[in-house]
């Protein structure tokens, strides 16, 4: 502005009246019709009204998962006529209110006017309209039916902005024209909204510093109106370097240019904020073709969670204007953050934020010339934490198919996607590592969906048996090793069913090269092939084993038509003699059946012997027929285990598994799913000797930690030393009682969360029962209401909450180091920041930022008001907010 050339007129303090009528004013101009073109349809002042009331967007509010109350502002223009002939007035009505629309999301409740002055307002006397020569040009400034400011500016400049006049029972919003870049002779009016309300100035500056526009003044909370973009030659307008939006400051905001010409795009990104809980535009970026966009940092929001910007428009790679909308999950939830990226690290999606255990939305397969896709690198399913997942692809073009595996988990039992991938048409699968199921057996994936060999798309079962049992892998693969079916799990001792008959060019198929009737052991059975093409018989042969009447089929063979069948090597039945084949063997000519027949003996049946163990104790010892099955006992099962069998096969018993006089069969177990090991024995060992515990305690939890380390040897050591170790601790009390809550975080460390919850629980309970005393639940209340009393109840800390939650934080630490369980209570109002927390029963002030903590123990709750307690309902009923907010339902958090 100091190079302007600007002269003005003097103003008296009360505003001069301009005395010229309506004949002199025309006298001085050119004419009438350029008088009207220059003063009552002056451009810019058209502009400016339709410009700075921007309507709202149609934002579709569905999209959120709650909607909240919305309150519809209106608001006018008053236009009030005097002299002027009804011809010569801008298209509006006369002597009424003409409301018109300006973001009524951005006030509660209010309902205002905007007072906007045009020339009809202004009396024919007090026009100013005379064009100087030298392209000077006149700016008059009115307000209330006054000239309050006159200007003569050269060509291209600003006029000046005087003051905002006060009006009584409004607030000055600012004046309607341009007095910026003039290029005429213009009269501005000012703008005012009915009601008294906190405005802040906003300007919109070039890249010289010269406005582009008028200075709006914006009323807090409100968004400012940018102005269109400018336009810089050799450059491309790229936005401005701040927000306009939800305006809680003066703020200067300036243009940005890029060197060069490119196309942009705009991005508007709509979502909620702690002020404002219906979704409503947050930011508006302009971005470079094929540039990437940077959303807003969205505010931490105590009702909803952030679920991510909509996945179906790209806030990278840039190629068309879009309207982005957050998404949320209703409540405060876990989440992960998921990304999907090309294989040049180039996002394909924007990230979203996954309920913790579901499953991630993923984006369309992704093209890369000369390339073919091959899936992700990652699993997006089941989501536990945050991952990053890379398209893969195989170079050169394939055929692919996707294979997707279902099955259970131990989060999950119901049969749900495990694994999805893309196969190179001819190649293998690669299914999913499956969890140890406590409830269910692994029996294998669908064997009629082969994983291998991969030639259509498919969805692959994983199929199970209920209760743990002792299951044996079988596998059956062709001439060249590959797969024919995919790999089952036999329960021991029983048989299993072979895959439809393979094939070979210049090859007959003749059977297998082994039995598969009794499964005791994991096995691979292969196809045999005869070189030739022959046309061939099926022969089967049955047989009987101990302790089963039945017929069991031995072996199928396909026998070239003339040629001889042959019988398998028979299994075990006790208490027979095998004597002859039945039916023909020899030049088989059609499908044969054929049965081995057996003589009954005289002599006693020979037995062995076979013992069951659990826990180092025989349960069961049992006398078994020579190949015949023993019959597995029960167990109990100690917790935080699960059993997993026995460490032998229990049919068709032996002497080949025999020891010295007896088969023994233990018991098998390992830690159940919430028991995983989760640090070194060694870490245990020296964070329990750095925090300077007594040495025998220290050792009782080596031991311990070493029993956990190996819990498959039939007994349970850990749980033997989880008892032996609650002796020392009872004898140790006095000295380790302040250090409890550390050792048990130590441990936490070491066993895992859930294991150490588990075997502690158990450790605390064993010492509650040898006896440490009554609980003097009078003593801990005193003790409870001192703490709380030390904190005066309208203290702030230092990051803006009362001193409740610092009382509270001391009697939680209290309560743990005495063993008392009890919940930290939280009392809530929306929206926060909404006025004081008022206790009507004391009569006092608990703080001003939405939020009041107290502690729950045995029925009462303390806190820094009513240090000595209430009863729960009267200590929630007893707060409320001044003035009126919405009262959130208290929830708890245990401890």
């Amino acid at each position: 502005m100091a190079d302007a050339k600007i002269s003005r007129t003097a103003v008296k303090e009360t505003w001069e009246e301009v005395t010229d009528t309506s004949e002199d004013i025309e006298k001085e101009l050119e004419a009438p019709s350029d008088r009207k073109s220059d003063i009552l349809l002056n451009e810019d002042s058209e502009e400016l009204q339709e410009e700075d009331f921007e309507l709202p967007l149609d934002v579709e509010m569905e999209r959120s998962t709650e909607v909240l109350a919305e309150t519809e502002l209106e608001v006018f223009v008053d236009v009030e006529t005097e002299s002027y002939a009804e011809e010569d007035l801008p298209d509006i009505e006369t002597e009424s209110e003409v409301p018109v629309d300006i973001e009524p999301e951005k006030v509660d409740q209010i309902d205002s006017e905007i007072i906007q002055e045009t020339e009809s307002d202004v009396s024919e006397d007090m026009f100013s309209g005379k064009q100087t020569a030298g392209n000077i040009y006149t700016v008059t400034f009115f307000a209330d039916n006054m000239v309050i400011d006159t200007q003569t500016v050269e060509e291209g400049e600003d006029a000046e902005e005087p003051a905002g006049p006060e009006k009584p029972g409004y607030t000055f919003l600012g004046w309607s024209g341009d007095y910026t870049k003039v290029t005429n002779n213009r009269n501005l009016y000012a703008s005012y909204l009915k009601g008294v309300y906190t405005t802040y100035r906003m300007e919109f500056l070039d890249y010289d510093d010269r406005p582009i526009r008028n200075a709006q003044y914006v009323v807090e909370g409100w968004d400012a109106s940018s102005p269109v973009s400018p336009v810089m030659e050799g450059n491309t307008f790229v936005g401005w370097d701040g927000s306009w939006f939800e305006v809680r400051k003066d703020m200067v905001i300036r243009a940005k240019y890029r060197v060069g010409e490119h196309t942009t795009y705009v991005l508007r990104y709509y979502g909620r904020s702690n002020q404002n809980q219906v979704s409503h535009i947050l930011k508006e970026e302009w971005v470079v073709e094929g540039e990437d966009g940077t959303p807003p940092e969205l505010e931490e929001n105590e009702i909803y969670t952030f679920a991510g910007w909509d996945k179906g428009k790209p806030y990278t790679n840039v190629r068309e204007n879009n309207t982005i909308y957050a998404y949320y999950y209703a409540g405060k939830i876990k989440t992960h953050k998921v990304e999907f990226v090309d294989f040049d690290g180039k996002a394909l999606m924007n990230p979203q934020y996954v309920i913790d255990g579901q499953d991630a939305p993923k984006p369309l397969d992704p093209l890369r010339e000369g390339y073919t896709f091959a899936g992700w690198k990652g699993n997006w399913l089941e989501i536990r934490k945050d991952v990053k997942m890379r398209a893969q692809y195989r170079l050169g073009e394939y055929t692919t198919y996707v294979l997707q595996y279902y099955g259970r988990s131990n989060q999950n039992q119901v049969s749900h996607i495990l694994k999805e991938e893309w196969v190179v048409e001819g190649e293998d699968g690669t299914p999913p590592e499956l969890e140890e199921n406590e409830i269910y057996t692994f029996a294998g994936w669908d064997k009629g969906k082969p994983y291998t060999n991969v030639r259509e798309n498919n969805t692959i079962y994983a199929y199970y048996y209920g209760g743990k049992l002792k299951t044996h892998k079988v596998e059956f693969v062709d001439f060249d090793g590959k797969a024919l079916m995919n790999p089952q799990y036999v329960i021991d001792g029983y048989a299993i069913e072979s895959p439809v008959a393979p094939y070979k060019t210049g090859y007959t198929f003749t059977g297998w090269d082994r039995g598969f009737y009794r499964i005791t052991a994991p096995v691979k059975i292969q196809a045999v092939y005869r070189e030739g093409n022959y046309a061939t018989q099926p022969v089967y042969f049955y047989g009987r084993i101990t302790g089963n009447l039945s017929w069991i089929l031995l072996k199928t063979e396909y026998v070239p038509i003339g040629e001889d069948a042959h019988p398998p090597k028979l299994p075990v039945n006790a208490g027979y003699t095998f004597r002859e084949w039945s039916g023909q063997l020899t030049g088989i000519q059609s499908s044969q059946n054929v049965y081995a027949q057996y003589d009954k003996n005289t002599e006693p049946m020979r037995t062995i012997t076979v013992r069951f163990w659990n826990r180092g104790e025989v349960i069961k010892t049992e006398e078994v027929p020579e190949g015949g099955d023993a019959t597995a006992p029960a167990v109990s099962v100690a917790k935080g285990y699960s059993f997993v069998g026995w460490d032998k096969s229990y049919v068709n018993i032996n002497p080949q598994n025999r020891s010295v006089g007896a088969i023994d069969i233990t018991a098998q177990y390992q830690l159940s799913s919430s028991m995983q090991n989760a640090g070194s024995l060694t870490d245990l060992v020296n964070a329990l000797i750095a925090l300077g515990v007594p040495l025998a305690v220290k050792d009782g939890f080596a031991a311990l930690g070493a029993a956990i380390i190996n819990p498959f040897d039939g007994i349970i050591l850990d749980v033997l030393a989880a008892t032996a170790l609650v002796g020392t601790i009872i004898y140790y009390w006095d000295d380790i009682k302040g250090l409890w809550e550390d050792i048990k975080i130590i441990f936490r460390n070491f066993a895992g969360m859930d294991a150490a919850g588990e075997i502690l629980g158990n450790i605390e309970a064993g010492v509650d029962e040898a006896g440490k005393g009554e609980v003097d639940f009078e003593a801990i209340a005193r003790d409870l209401g001192d703490i709380a009393g030390k904190y005066g109840y309208n203290d702030i800390d230092e990051d803006g909450y009362g001193k409740c939650k610092v009382a509270a934080d001391e009697m939680v630490e209290y309560l743990k180091k005495n063993k008392q369980n009890g919940a930290v209570i939280n009392l809530m109002w929306s929206p926060r920041d909404s006025g004081y927390i008022w206790s009507d029963y004391a009569g006092k002030v608990a703080g001003d930022n939405g939020l009041h903590v107290g502690v729950l123990y045995e029925g009462r709750v303390y806190c820094n008001v009513h240090p000595y307690g209430l009863p729960k309902q009267q200590w929630i009923d007893d707060f409320n907010c001044m003035p009126p907010a919405i009262k959130m339902p208290p929830f708890e958090v245990p401890f």
